[in-house]
């Protein structure tokens, strides 16, 4: 099988059921930008992701991201959720059930992109720290930065969408990655994305590995430019103001 499913159980956001799964065991990433990396999926369990925003149960794999909007309405999440997050949860009845041990040893020396739908918090971190021991390097984002646990700072970058939030994380512990404006100037120990259009896309993210949270030996705190569909930039604050959801309560798991 190409994809295996290595967690099934509660949410950290909500309790809800999700599951976690790992792709391109057999069938290797084209994606222009990352290069050849794992990409793992976190899903609401028994609900399909197009289900799940309408209904807003998807909050147990974004939690409260800026990015969700409202439904479908204002959602500047770059993830086309109808297209691979929908494939993938489609094939769950008939993917294997694999350990994160077991899954570890098979994807050895391989490299794992963290979360390529959902927000990996939702998943426990020692479950994520199993999968790390084996690879051969990472790359993750949380939106999550300021309620999660701080085990997730070794692997995981803050997601931040403003000039206010960044030193926040930074000072909280955090490496960042911030989302900006075609007019907000770089941040002290900021550096543009390598594997960004406005860089010339001079690296993959395979061959930077800049995002890999606090355990990267080099500490630059990434930015790159809004980009996406018109929808999306309006949504972001292009030049409209970024609208925020209500915080969540929290489910400790």
């Amino acid at each position: 099988m190409n994809s295996v499913v290595f967690y099934e159980g509660p949410s950290t956001i909500t309790g809800d059921p999700i599951v976690g799964i790992v792709s391109g065991l057999r069938l290797h990433s084209k994606n222009p930008k990352t290069g050849d990396m794992l990409q793992a999926w976190i899903l609401v369990r028994d609900t399909s992701p197009t289900d799940a925003i309408r209904t807003g149960t998807d909050a147990a794999v974004c939690g409260d991201c800026a990015l969700r909007g409202d439904g479908v309405q204002e959602r500047a999440c770059y993830v086309t959720f109808w297209q691979a997050p929908l494939r993938i949860w489609r094939t769950l009845p008939r993917l294997p059930r694999v350990t994160p041990h077991a899954l570890g040893r098979q994807i050895a020396g391989r490299y794992l992109r963290i979360g390529a739908y959902g927000d990996p918090v939702a998943i426990p971190a020692a479950t994520w720290q199993i999968l790390l021991r084996h690879v051969a390097g990472s790359i993750g984002y949380t939106q999550r930065w300021r309620t999660c646990a701080p085990a997730y700072r070794a692997f995981l970058m803050a997601s931040v969408l403003s000039s206010v939030d960044q030193p926040e994380a930074a000072a909280a512990g955090w490496r960042t990655y911030r989302l900006r404006g075609p007019r907000d100037p770089l941040l002290a120990g900021e550096v543009v994305c390598p594997a960004s259009h406005e860089a010339g896309r001079r690296l993959t993210c395979i061959e930077c590995l800049l995002c890999a949270g606090t355990a990267s030996p080099r500490q630059a705190h990434p930015v790159i430019m809004a980009h996406g569909k018109p929808g999306n930039l309006r949504a972001l604050g292009v030049p409209i103001t970024i609208w925020r959801r209500r915080p969540l309560e929290h489910a400790h798991v």
